[in-house]
C-alpha cells in the first residue's frame, strides 16, 4: 500500500487522524471500526495486529458508554 511507503512523521499523522476520525464516528453512532481497521491495514500491518489494536482501541468508549447508560441498565423489579 502507498501509505505503508511513507516517512514515520506521515504515518502517525495518519494514524492520529484514523483516529480522531473513530472517536467522531463513534461519539455519533459507533462505527469507528470502519476507520481504524482498513488504515492499519493499510500502513501495512497484519490483519490480526489490525483487529486486536482496533479492538483494545475501542474499549474505552465500551466502557464510557456503559458509564453514561448505567441507569438504563438497572433491572428494576415491578
Amino acid at each position: 500500500m502507498f501509505v505503508a511507503t511513507l516517512p514515520l512523521g506521515w504515518r502517525l499523522s495518519v494514524y492520529l487522524l484514523a483516529g480522531i476520525g473513530a472517536g467522531i464516528a463513534n461519539g455519533i453512532a459507533g462505527g469507528g471500526t470502519f476507520v481504524t481497521f482498513p488504515t492499519l491495514l493499510a500502513t501495512g500491518a497484519s490483519a490480526l495486529t489490525a483487529n486486536v489494536t482496533t479492538t483494545v482501541g475501542v474499549v474505552p468508549s465500551y466502557l464510557g458508554a456503559y458509564g453514561g447508560f448505567d441507569s438504563d441498565f438497572a433491572i428494576t423489579a415491578t
